[in-house]
């Protein structure tokens, strides 16, 4: 598609970002080598896996900017605005496909013609910078967003919806963690590992929307009654487990005692459930001994032996 750059395209590249607050009059006789193609719509005109050799301003149409892995679209482009200055700098592939979202016209600048343009005019190499940084500044945004999502998606993964708690997934990771710094650091840490007694018969006289009450009840005042340094967690169904920071065995039972204790006078009731009884809890503790204890899975071993003896 031969033609000369006609007067409303002029006016779409006077108002471009490449060409914002400058006399375009200034650079028109560099303008004008360059090439006016036509964009098919779907027609690709940059794609990762080709090397680049224009930049291309939109004078017509629209074209997509689509991550190539999965086809995300990240942009639709309109006239003025133009794609394929990255690859002419770093002289690297494009990043992202570009192709046309309707019919388009774009204007391409091959790479010498890009780069004496830059040359002649300090406008230009000022507003490519511009345009440069607003890419950067959003691309750190989106990866920030994408940071705190992957944060937002591993907390989710390691919390148990119900009440709050680490689940055991959640469980595993902190406790394995603290069992490394007990052995680095040279301090205690005690496992308890808790059942609620025969609430299998709880569920089956009261419901199992009570039992969610009574779990959730039991997670917040497990939480409540321990200290902030300790880590409670729901292990899986009524079993739940804390792991006690920098206390003896003895301290540690003391502790789980006195937990068990405020359980058992817990009063449960509310008003959707105004006839729920009390519950207690067994209880099973296991120092933590880096020489027995290989990992994770064997300390829970040994307090759920001792739950159940």
């Amino acid at each position: 598609m031969n033609r000369e750059l006609n007067k409303r395209n002029k006016i779409i590249l006077q108002t471009s970002s490449l060409f914002d607050k400058m006399n375009i009059e200034e650079i028109s006789s560099l303008i004008e080598r360059g090439e006016i193609c036509k964009v098919n719509e779907k027609e690709v005109i940059l794609d990762p896996g080709d090397s680049n050799s224009y930049v291309c301003i939109v004078l017509e149409g629209t074209l997509d900017v689509k991550l190539p892995e999965n086809d995300d679209l990240l942009a639709i482009l309109s006239p003025g605005q133009c794609v394929g200055e990255m690859s002419i700098l770093d002289n690297v592939p494009p990043s992202a496909r570009v192709s046309g979202h309707t019919e388009a016209v774009v204007l391409k600048l091959n790479r010498d013609l890009f780069w004496q343009i830059l040359k002649e005019s300090h406008s230009v190499a000022v507003n490519l910078l511009t345009i440069l940084s607003k890419r950067v500044r959003v691309g750190n945004v989106t990866i920030s967003e994408e940071i705190k999502l992957q944060k937002e998606f591993k907390k989710i993964a390691n919390i148990d919806p119900l009440t709050k708690l680490f689940n055991r997934r959640g469980m595993i990771t902190n406790f394995t963690q603290a069992m490394k710094a007990s052995v680095q650091r040279s301090f205690p840490v005690s496992l308890n590992m808790i059942d609620i007694d025969f609430f299998k018969k709880f569920n089956d006289t009261y419901g199992h929307i009570a039992g969610d009450h009574v779990l959730i009840q039991m997670g917040k005042a497990l939480k409540n009654y321990t200290r902030d340094e300790d880590i409670v967690a729901r292990y899986g169904g009524e079993e739940f487990s804390i792991l006690f920071f920098k206390v003896s065995l003895d301290e540690a039972f003391k502790m789980a005692d006195e937990i068990r204790d405020k359980i058992s006078k817990l009063s449960l009731k509310s008003d959707e459930f105004p006839y729920l009884p009390n519950v207690n809890l067994s209880m099973g503790i296991a120092l933590y001994d880096s020489s027995k204890d290989e990992n994770i899975e064997v300390l829970i071993a040994r307090a759920d032996e001792a739950l159940y003896q």
